[in-house]
């Protein structure tokens, strides 16, 4: 099963989609409250019309060690039960594991 395409997963919903991750947590919740609540606002707006599915802060330092390390990385972003989350992090291995098995067995996988 390839992961990500929006099909469901033992009834889960899942999305592949693009994140946002920047260095500022309280802009994100009322930026109207901020005193550079315009700029904010308009940022937003820029990255909504990206296709912008969320905004976090994490995932750019694990993309970033991924890509120096020749490692695969991904994140998922959830605000439901955590059982589900890893029920779907699972799948996406799993997806991954059969997706590199040529590459493994023809010696172009690099290895960390």
């Amino acid at each position: 099963m390839l992961v990500g395409d929006g099909r469901k997963l033992d009834g889960l919903n899942f999305a592949e989609g693009i994140a946002q991750c920047k260095d500022s947590f309280y802009g994100q919740h009322d930026p109207d409250s901020m005193p550079v609540y315009y700029e904010l606002n308009s940022r937003w707006e820029a990255w909504r019309r990206g296709n912008v599915m969320c905004s976090e802060m994490e995932s750019a330092a694990l993309f970033i060690l991924c890509a120096v390390r020749g490692a695969r990385g991904g994140a998922i972003m959830s605000f439901k039960a955590m059982e589900d989350t890893v029920k779907v992090a699972i799948e996406a291995m799993r997806a991954l594991i059969e997706a590199d098995k040529p590459a493994r067995a023809g010696g172009d996988f690099a290895h960390s």
